[in-house]
């Protein structure tokens, strides 16, 4: 599987658009550590979070308004 690997970044690597690159790191080196590096969205972790609290406050304020609100005339939450 490794040697796989190894063999599909050499053919990446050998593209033109990688000519003149230098590279500080083997092919052979790239392929042991894919994988072991989590990946981390960051932007999109936070703004689901952000998303989330958001959701979560709204929800809190509809529950407190009276089922009679001229706002949500038909409200059915639990």
């Amino acid at each position: 599987m490794l040697e796989q690997q190894i063999s599909k970044l050499q053919e990446y690597f050998s593209r033109p658009r990688f000519d003149g690159v230098q590279r500080l790191y083997s092919e052979r080196q790239v392929a042991e550590q894919q994988g072991i590096i989590a990946n981390d969205y960051t932007v999109a972790r936070e703004a689901a979070e952000g998303f989330l609290i958001s959701c979560e406050t709204a929800l809190k304020i509809i529950r407190q308004l009276p089922p009679s609100d001229p706002i949500l005339p038909d409200r059915r939450l639990p």
